[in-house]
């Protein structure tokens, strides 16, 4: 089996890998027989011509009692003088082929990695080691630099692996990366480090670029303890992701290091640099998330094995580096319906636009009752130095302690990098003392700023507040008063326009640009995906305050540019689509036949096409009245899920969307021909028809 391929100056090709035949063929050997035991690698030269080999040998011992792979070559360089350079791991504890070596006797455990350098006849060793501890041990990746230095990257599960002026001196956990560095007699280790968090690391992939730094790709285990440095990503995205990482030349301190994933399994199998010491990173990805950024492929092709990506990370050891951090990590706030605000600043090079993405999630408090789920992206213009993100804090009566949970910068991008001590913050809510015997949402003021949280994703505006509050608090004792005006309330805010020009729109968008499948049942958005639009139209809007009308409308109209663009629409919808065809397929999506006055408004609004026309004729088409009137009940049932039970229909205890379907049916037996709900008195009606 081949494993790794090197080239040299002159156009000689170098292969190593492993056998199990003791007739490997073999040219002017250094090692002319098999080792014995299960496999030997091998290491072969091939002439520019491909036409002869130059040598082939064997490289291997005879391997512990019962194994039945002794030996793997898995990494190969060669110099400009025509000398090899290999690395691999072997179990054999005699018999491996030493000369001059560093580490002369097995290390222990299950294997070592090996370091061997061949001379360009292929006739002699210049040097050829182990390099292990007492537990398991592998080399992944090598390189040589000019002057013969031998640079050395893999795994290692022991905590004696040889250590010699180490960035990091200790045993992660699990299992580590390691770099190492031999001189170019290999006599003496330059520096040798471990590298890893406490979930496990391997280093596949390692280049050098002219001043002797070191940068690295492999995969990662460890959550957060993975040592970075001006980072994309700042945490694990899923159980595994890769991570890239450039040492300075010392390897005394890094110059970058950063996770990258996303919700599957993610892998960084080889890394290539250009003259710019940009790098170039291979491996691959089960993830449907993989950050991408101009991709000639832009969605996941779903194959059972994943697939493969490529990745260009920009080098960040020369000019500022524009850093983004929030400016608080451990904020508190007092349990009640009340919001908490954080502040993500920027440092550096401000004189380019920059996005950074932004979540919440669970630690002991729960976004089902504790917290309202925030999602988005935070935009900064060239010049702008800071965003802010709004937190949504609710009420309960349950006595339950103090609870946290974190929001969690990624996915930095315009060159921008996370500075990942200050990209998490880690907010605790203070429980309040003592608890009412009562439930809290009897109280008219937390049920209506329930409903700013749940529906308008905003803290309550003190008018709006009372306003509603008291249609509830002027019934008295009157429960069936209480009961009317608690379900007019509530349902004023689904019908009210901050709500229909947002949320509503959201799923409008949704509907229209996909069809019913496995993938997206009912076409709809899922939750995350729900509030993650919704609360990018909604931000900064107050309906009554200020330039309202403006920024909804401003917000509205970049939401649909950047839905027109992005993969997942031009995959429905490619950029080829006539204004008819594009139109048509809209109103088929969503299940209905326009009026012709509808169509051809779509179609006018298309005009020339491009990002523009196709933001336009969406819009026209969501919001015209047979689509608008056609989409309302499944989107209020969606948003009783989403608002109120803060789930998925099919999320557990459902597994399935009878329950939707089941409310859905009942909004359907209530309405009547003609009815149009972009009235809202007509709205209203309906919903207090079907008793929603």
């Amino acid at each position: 089996f081949g494993e790794a391929i090197a080239v040299d100056s002159s156009g000689n090709a170098y292969v190593t890998g492993n056998t199990f035949a003791d007739n490997f063929p073999t040219v002017n050997p250094v090692q002319a027989t098999f080792g014995g035991g299960g496999t030997d690698a091998f290491v072969t030269k091939i002439n520019a011509a491909g036409t002869a080999f130059v040598y082939s040998t064997y490289l291997g011992g005879s391997g512990m009692v019962g194994s039945t792979q002794p030996e793997t070559g898995f990494g190969i360089a060669a110099d400009s003088a025509g000398n090899a350079y290999v690395t691999g791991e072997t179990n054999s504890n005699t018999g491996f082929p030493l000369a001059n070596a560093i580490q002369g006797t097995f290390g222990g455990g299950v294997s070592d990695a090996f370091v061997t350098k061949i001379n360009a006849a292929g006739d002699a060793f210049v040097y050829s080691t182990y390099l292990g501890g007492g537990a398991q041990d592998a080399g992944e990746g090598i390189k040589a630099d000019a002057s013969g230095n031998t640079y050395v990257a893999g795994f290692t599960v022991s905590n004696n692996f040889p250590i010699a002026n180490a960035f990091q001196g200790t045993f992660g956990g699990v299992q580590d990366a390691f770099v190492t560095k031999l001189n170019p007699t290999g006599s003496a280790l330059v520096y040798s480090t471990y590298f890893g968090g406490t979930g496990g690391e391997i280093a596949f992939g390692i280049a050098i670029d002219a001043s002797g730094s070191v940068h690295l790709a492999g995969s990662t285990g460890s959550f957060n303890s993975l040592p970075t440095a001006n980072a994309i990503q700042c945490a694990r995205n899923s159980g595994q992701d890769l991570f890239i990482t450039k040492f300075n030349a010392a390897a005394s301190a890094l110059v970058y290091s950063t996770y990258l994933g996303g919700s599957g399994t993610d892998s960084g199998e080889g890394i290539a640099l250009d003259p710019s010491n940009n790098a170039y990173i291979a491996g691959t990805t089960t993830s449907t998330d993989f950050p991408t950024v101009s991709p000639i492929q832009s969605a996941n092709s779903g194959g059972p094995f994943g697939d493969a990506y490529v990745t260009k990370i920009s080098d960040t050891s020369t000019g500022p580096v524009s850093s983004l951090q929030l400016t608080q990590t451990a904020p508190s706030v007092q349990e009640d319906v009340t919001s908490l605000t954080l502040t993500v600043q920027r440092t550096g090079d401000t004189s380019g636009p920059v996005t950074v993405d932004y979540a919440t999630a669970d630690g002991t408090a729960s976004e089902r009752s504790d917290y309202t789920t925030a999602v988005g992206t935070l935009r900064f213009a060239a010049g702008e130095t800071s965003k802010t993100i709004d937190i949504l804090v609710n009420e309960d009566s349950f006595v339950e302690g103090n609870e946290t949970f974190t929001v969690t910068l990624t996915n930095a991008t315009g060159g921008a990098t996370l500075s990942c001590a200050n990209a998490v913050a880690t907010v605790q809510i203070t429980d309040d003392a003592a608890e009412p015997a009562t439930n809290v949402i009897d109280d008219p003021v937390i049920f209506t700023g329930q409903h700013y949280h749940d529906f308008l994703n905003r803290q309550a505006d003190s008018d709006g507040l009372a306003f509603w509050a008291d249609q509830i608090t002027a019934c008295g004792s009157d429960s069936a008063c209480v009961d009317a005006r608690r379900a007019n309330v509530s349902a004023a805010f689904f019908l009210s326009i901050e709500f229909q020009q947002t949320g509503y729109l959201v799923f409008r968008f949704y509907k229209g640009t996909f069809a019913d499948s496995s993938g997206r049942p009912r076409g709809m958005p899922r939750y995350r995906e729900f509030l993650r639009a919704t609360q990018e139209i909604q931000r900064g809007v107050i309906v009554g305050e200020g330039d309202w009308q403006a920024r909804l409308e401003a917000n509205k109209q970049e939401f649909a540019r950047r839905w027109v663009t992005s993969p997942e629409f031009v995959a429905q919808f490619p950029e080829t689509m006539t204004a008819a065809e594009f139109v048509d397929k809209l109103f088929a999506n969503y299940e209905v036949t326009p009026t012709q006055a509808e169509r051809d408004a779509a179609i006018a609004a298309f005009g020339a096409g491009g990002t523009e026309g196709r933001a336009a004729a969406l819009r026209s088409v969501a919001d015209s009245g047979s689509v608008y009137n056609r989409q309302f009940n499944a989107g209020f049932v969606l948003a009783q899920y989403i608002g109120y039970l803060r789930r998925n229909p099919n999320d557990a205890p459902d597994t399935n969307y009878a329950g939707f379907d089941f409310w859905l049916a009942k909004m359907n037996s209530f309405s009547l021909p003609g009815e149009d709900v972009r009235d809202e008195t007509v709205a209203l009606s309906r919903v207090n028809r079907a008793e929603m």
